[in-house]
């Protein structure tokens, strides 16, 4: 949500927009009959709680990666996400208040980026909009799917991020 240097919120249609929100396409994929929770704090407008681990959503049209959020929306993620099992993922759409419609958090999400926090912060590749059901689904449906989930993508990063990484090893944190 883009704010004045005092914190005041500069495009009020957009801060509108992120707030109408359409959960309803989510209604039977995930367990217990269970969709996406609103805890109503400023910057986060869509929560999906799993096994007390949890994905924090911020909803965005005019940045995909964590590298381009405002410097405060990045901090208040990273400071929800530190030292707990919890993820921040930036959910790109391109729902405009132009088009008088709710953002459908399922449906409309073209592209995703996680921040996770392991000793320090770690962000994902930029996942494409056939990634963010299976995603989800896996995060809550699966006692496991949060931890493997986490492990899946500190896995990546280590891989990517480490080339002196010997050829064996490599493997093995590929499985």
């Amino acid at each position: 949500m883009p704010t004045g240097g005092d914190g005041s919120v500069i495009l009020e249609q957009a801060y509108a927009l992120s707030k109408m929100l359409n959960n309803k396409s989510w209604h039977g994929l995930l367990r217990s009959g269970i969709t996406p929770s609103d805890i109503d704090l400023p910057y986060i407008p869509v929560v999906f709680g799993s096994f007390a681990r949890t994905i924090l959503c911020d909803l965005s049209n005019s940045y995909r990666q964590w590298s381009e959020a405002p410097t405060g929306q990045h901090r208040l993620y990273r400071e929800l996400t530190t030292s707990a099992p919890h993820i921040a993922v930036l959910c790109h759409h391109n729902v405009t208040p132009e088009m008088g419609r709710k953002i459908d958090t399922l449906y409309d999400i073209d592209s995703f980026q996680v921040m996770l926090e392991d000793f320090g912060f770690v962000y994902s590749k930029l996942f494409e909009a056939d990634d963010w059901q299976p995603f989800v689904e896996r995060w809550v449906n699966d006692p496991h799917g949060p931890q493997f989930i986490r492990r899946r993508l500190l896995g990546s990063w280590a891989k990517q991020n480490s080339p002196t990484t010997p050829a064996s090893l490599q493997t093995a944190v590929a499985k």
